[in-house]
């Protein structure tokens, strides 16, 4: 077996990769997960070997960085998918909602702004 790197840049786009379509799974969007959000479903996968080497083997056969017409692949329905929807979901969770912009607060005292 190959020594394990949390910094191969093969392991890091794949897991990447899951991610984005992890996401695109639970919210039903076309669009990438929060950054930080993201970041913590990374690392989590890149400090795990077990799911690294999990999420490598995904990507080879999937290979989710080349173009195609083809819809996406759900993800494969197991033990690790559950486990990163679930931290994937309580991470979402956690992400405050974005603020309405209140035109009130677009011109303050002192501001150059009109």
């Amino acid at each position: 077996m190959e020594p394990y790197d949390i910094e191969d840049p093969t392991l890091i786009i794949a897991a990447a990769a899951y991610v984005d379509a992890l996401h695109r799974e639970l919210t039903s969007e076309n669009a990438a997960a929060p950054v930080g959000v993201a970041n913590q479903l990374v690392d989590m996968i890149r400090t795990d070997p077990a799911v690294g080497r999990y999420v490598l083997d995904w990507a080879a056969r999937t290979r989710p960085d080349e173009a195609t017409v083809r819809p996406p692949e759900r993800l494969p329905g197991d033990a690790v998918r559950e486990r990163l929807a679930a931290a994937m979901r309580a991470a979402l969770a956690a992400v405050p909602e974005p603020h309405a912009f209140d035109p009130a607060l677009a011109h303050r005292p002192g501001s150059t702004r009109h």
